[in-house]
This record gives C-alpha cells, sequence and structure tokens, in this order.
C-alpha cells in the first residue's frame, strides 16, 4: 500500500476517533443471581454494570469479563480471590463471584469517582490511606501494577478512599525473574502493563518488578494531586519516588509511609535552629554592645534603658576648625543609631516576621499582615 494510501486511512481514524462497541448486556440481563440496571464502564478486559440482586435486593458493581482467552480468566480469577480475602478498608467490599451462561463476575461494593485532593494535607490523607491497600497486597506478595486516580474510589458514606482493579496484580515470588508479560489492553490500546504516565519504566521495559514499581504509581498519584507543582515538602519524596531507576526508589511501602508523614520535621527542625541562632545572636549583640556597668543588668532591664550618651570626639583631628560641634554631632549620631538595641517590641516584630517567613510563606491561603495578627492573638503557633 502506498504511503498516501496509509496517510488516508491514518487521517480517517483519527477524524472518526475509537469505534465503540454497544455493552455486552442491556439493561434487565441477568447473570446469575444478579439482574444489570446500567453500564457503568469498561477496561482492558471486562466491562461493570450497575446490577442488584434477585434475592435480597443489594445494589453492586458487577464485573463482567468480556474477554476468554487463559491469562485473562487467570488474571480475573485471582482478582476476586484477592478481594475476597482483603483485610484493609483500603478495598471494596466482597458480595461474590461466579460464572453464569459462560460469563465470569465479580460482585463488589458500588463505589462512586473519588475528586483528587489538593491540599497538603488532604493529599497526605489519600496517598496514605491508598499505600495501606498497597501495603497489604505486598505483605500478601503481590504487586498492584496499575495505581492511578481512576482505580482510586470514594466510598459514599464515609468518603474514603478505596483500591480497585486488581486484575494486574501479580504474586512477588515472579519477580526475581524478568518480566515476559510485557503487553497489555488500556482502553483499547495496546501498551505495557499498566497505565502511561503512572507505571514505572520497568513495566515497558522487561525489567523487573518488584515494591518499588508500586511506589512509583505512589508518587505519580501525589504529583498530579498538585497538578505536576507539588510544595517543597512534597518535592523530594516524589522525586525521589519517581526515579526511573528502581534501586533508588524507596525500598519498602513503610518506608515511604513514614517519609510523608515526617514531611515536615527537616523544615521545622531548621527553622527551630534557625530561631535559635537568631535569638542567641541578638542576645549577644544586647550584651557586648553595652558598658561595664549596663551588663549587669537583666536582658529586660537592658531593652527598657535609655540610649547611652557617647563619648565627645571634638579633639579629633577631623573636626570643622571653626566650629567642631557640628562634626562631634553627626558622628555622635550615627554612632547612636547603629548600637542602639532593639526594643521589645522591634524584637517581637522581627521574631513574629521570621516566624511567617519560615512557617507559613508557602501558604497562598493566608498573607503576612493576617498571619501576624493570628500570631499575636494565639491562634497560630508562634516563637
Amino acid at each position: 500500500m502506498s504511503d498516501a494510501a496509509d496517510g488516508e486511512i491514518e487521517g480517517f481514524l483519527r477524524s472518526h476517533g475509537p469505534f465503540e462497541s454497544p455493552p455486552l448486556l442491556a439493561n434487565g440481563d441477568s447473570v446469575g443471581e444478579w439482574t444489570i440496571r446500567a453500564f457503568l464502564g469498561r477496561g482492558g478486559s471486562a466491562e461493570v454494570y450497575r446490577a442488584e440482586n434477585n434475592t435480597i435486593g443489594l445494589v453492586a458493581a458487577l464485573k463482567v469479563l468480556c474477554r476468554s482467552d487463559d491469562r485473562t480468566r487467570e488474571r480475573f480469577r485471582r482478582e476476586a480471590q484477592l478481594v475476597a480475602e482483603a483485610e484493609s478498608a483500603t478495598f471494596p467490599k466482597f458480595y461474590g463471584a461466579g460464572c453464569a451462561d459462560g460469563r465470569f463476575y465479580i460482585a463488589e461494593e458500588l463505589l462512586e469517582p473519588m475528586p483528587l485532593p489538593k491540599t497538603d494535607a488532604a493529599v497526605a490523607r489519600f496517598v496514605l490511606a491508598v499505600a495501606a491497600g498497597v501495603e497489604e497486597l505486598h505483605r500478601r506478595g503481590f504487586i498492584h501494577r496499575d495505581i492511578k486516580p481512576r482505580n482510586v474510589m470514594m466510598r459514599p458514606a464515609t468518603g474514603e478512599s478505596v483500591l480497585i482493579d486488581m486484575g494486574l496484580a501479580k504474586e512477588d515470588e515472579d519477580m526475581s525473574q524478568i518480566s515476559t508479560d510485557t503487553v497489555s489492553v488500556v482502553d483499547g490500546r495496546a501498551v505495557g502493563v499498566g497505565t502511561p504516565g503512572f507505571s514505572a519504566p520497568e513495566q515497558f521495559a522487561g525489567g523487573k518488578i518488584g515494591p518499588a514499581t508500586d511506589i512509583h504509581a505512589l508518587g505519580m498519584l501525589a504529583n498530579v494531586c498538585f497538578d505536576g507543582k507539588p510544595p517543597m515538602a512534597w518535592a523530594k519524596i516524589i522525586r525521589r519516588s519517581t526515579s526511573s531507576i528502581p534501586e533508588q526508589r524507596y525500598a519498602t511501602i513503610a518506608e515511604f509511609v513514614r517519609a510523608v508523614r515526617c514531611r515536615h520535621a527537616i523544615p521545622w527542625l531548621l527553622a527551630i535552629i534557625a530561631i535559635i541562632l537568631l535569638s542567641s545572636a541578638f542576645f549577644l549583640h544586647l550584651f557586648w554592645g553595652q558598658s561595664p556597668r549596663e551588663r549587669g543588668l537583666s536582658p529586660r532591664e537592658r531593652l527598657l534603658e535609655p540610649p547611652r550618651e557617647q563619648s565627645s570626639i571634638g579633639d579629633s583631628p577631623l573636626g570643622n576648625g571653626d566650629s567642631p560641634s557640628g562634626n562631634v554631632k553627626g558622628a555622635k549620631s550615627a554612632h547612636e543609631s547603629q548600637d542602639k538595641p532593639l526594643t521589645k517590641k522591634e524584637f517581637d516584630e522581627a521574631l513574629l516576621n521570621a516566624t511567617y517567613d519560615i512557617f507559613y510563606s508557602n501558604d497562598t491561603n493566608i498573607d503576612r499582615k493576617t498571619a501576624i495578627e493570628l500570631m499575636r492573638k494565639g491562634m497560630l503557633p508562634s516563637y
């Protein structure tokens, strides 16, 4: 076929978009003891329906297998087993599985799409909840391999994050070998195992798959919550989690979780050190800038001590021959302005400003003036 013909076909396909086939099942159809009520969506190997149990009226998400090859059926069976035996609340409730009229199905808790959080604390809760489910999978010897926003749903009653779609989960005992499972179908496209943009490079390059593979996806999940612009406390965590070299990522989920929980520890420690140094420098200046008599006073007494008179330099050769008092007065004033200690009010104001710069300047929801006023009233922590 000529290049021109190839170009025409490609242009036709691009202009018409993907061809969507109708759902396998229609409203009112039965699958075992379940009746189809609505079509919800389609993945690489299965379709999901809203279904009602014919016996007790329970409403559930019914996942029906669309493909019949042995590998897909084995993945589907393994997914049903993983959900059925799950202990963490991060996984959907399991209502049953089976085969009816040649159709394999899994009945699970009906969930809703999860809106991505955007604030620091909300992203931490979200990521830690997903990590709890991933940690259970790893403890049971499985790697999820397809962690992405679409596979994190929400439990309507509580707002909890729920990790779904264990169809690509693989036993960790297989991970010591180079992956040969290099092709999957996602949204009708042939790709490596997982989802581009979230899956680790080794999933598409035939590399070794292990816990670091899921840690890469967790880092990408956090990154997309911040629209690719994470705050300073998250930047290092995401950069390490998403390294293209698995050995440079966090070794375990527990290590990743510890980093997320302690993300503010180092900035706070540095801030405390800075405040201690600032306070030390101030009191050293306050002490050594005083006369021997004033050094015996308490810090508060020295703060309230009026500026002392400076010694005359009228006999200095730099004095004005006609009237040295002018030069003396100017030099005296300049000396006083340099050595005059800060008042308590000035020191407190400087400390409040420093506290804002260290702790609150990255928070776009509060400005300097408001933060300082709240610190004065004791409504925000300060030093």
